[in-house]
């Protein structure tokens, strides 16, 4: 079967990016499956094409700088390559692109899937879930979903992240701890809030730490010029070309989020045995338990956040078991095997209904 994934870019820090190129690696062992992707640029193309990928790059497939025109254009271009590359399924991986396929696939006559990464509010013009089959990465998207009566619950699938498991490295804790945020610097990522509850430690409390920020993101000029107003002790890392080895230096993982569907970061620290501070989100107790596999504050609470901060660095040793067991967890929870095999059944459904 040959599909298209349809990526609005292909980006090194980026979980949705992460998400693609797991899978991709996964499927790779597949023969009967042979994959195009699709995006509208960003800085990790190349990455893709060493797994052994065809990309093919498009403007008009990116959400920003959407219009009218734009979009008729990426309907046009989107219809010559499914025609010219035979495709069978089109796989989207963001709302803006999946009414592109819904739209394109029906004149040609074939089925679309989506992946649902995060929960949007109700704005905007276009379904936020146009496709034949959707997949959502927790059981708290897939209710939400089902109580919207959007799609039928039949052709809504969960499917849980999963990553492959590289080499393990001994992992070696410093004396002054690394503590580390990664993300797309955009809104909703929470990194004003990491901002702020670092400015609040005492003196005392931020020597005892490297403090890192990670990403790259329309943010990124705001957000270094915060650092630099409120004289942060933060060091500003830029783009990481490689996060997982990146995190085998890492002590403490934060992640601030406002809002995420199954951020891949967390389960890249987690297989990097970091000790993980994670903002309370509507899932979470699906797949992490609060002190026993790491440490929570309050969605968007400052000093909340402060808080665990300050208890991880002055006590890292008694809570470091935490990262341990959320370790050995998150092996089982997010198996890429699994993950390939549940995506694969999902195209084989589109084939054969």
């Amino acid at each position: 079967m040959k599909i298209l994934f349809i990526v609005n870019e292909l980006l090194y820090t980026c979980g949705v990016s992460n998400h693609v190129y797991n899978l991709l690696y996964g499927i790779k062992e597949h023969k009967n499956i042979e994959i195009i992707i699709l995006c509208g640029g960003g800085n990790a193309i190349d990455k893709y094409r060493k797994l052994g990928y065809k990309v093919i790059v498009e403007k008009e497939i990116r959400h920003e700088g959407r219009s009218v025109l734009k979009y008729i254009i990426g309907l046009m271009k989107l219809y010559k390559i499914i025609k010219k590359h035979q495709i069978d399924i089109v796989h989207s991986h963001h709302h803006y692109a999946a009414n592109m396929a819904d739209k394109t696939a029906r004149f040609c006559g074939i089925k679309t899937v989506m992946t649902n990464h995060a929960l949007l509010p109700d704005i905007g013009r276009l379904s936020h879930f146009a496709a034949n089959y959707v997949i959502v990465l927790n059981n708290y998207i897939f209710d939400q979903i089902k109580a919207k009566k959007i799609i039928n619950p039949k052709n809504i699938r969960m499917i849980r992240n999963g990553i492959f498991e590289t080499t393990e490295v001994k992992k070696i804790f410093h004396k002054k701890l690394n503590i580390l945020v990664a993300s797309r610097l955009v809104s909703g990522k929470g990194i004003e809030l990491y901002i702020n509850a670092v400015i609040r430690l005492p003196q005392s409390i931020q020597n005892k730490a490297n403090f890192l920020l990670a990403g790259t993101g329309e943010k990124e000029n705001f957000l270094l010029s915060e650092i630099n107003k409120y004289k942060a002790p933060i060091r500003f890392l830029g783009n990481i070309d490689d996060l997982r080895n990146k995190l085998n230096e890492i002590d403490i993982f934060i992640i601030p989020s406002l809002s995420e569907a199954l951020p891949m970061t967390l389960i890249e620290a987690s297989f990097a045995t970091c000790l993980v501070i994670i903002s309370r989100l509507p899932w979470l107790d699906e797949i992490f338990e609060e002190n026993v596999d790491g440490l929570v504050f309050e969605n968007g609470n400052v000093e909340s956040l402060r808080e665990r901060l300050e208890d991880c660095i002055n006590n890292f040793e008694r809570i470091l078991p935490e990262a341990k067991h959320f370790h050995d967890r998150a092996l089982n929870l997010f198996s890429l095997k699994t993950m390939v095999l549940k995506t694969i059944q999902v195209y084989k459904e589109c084939l054969t209904k």
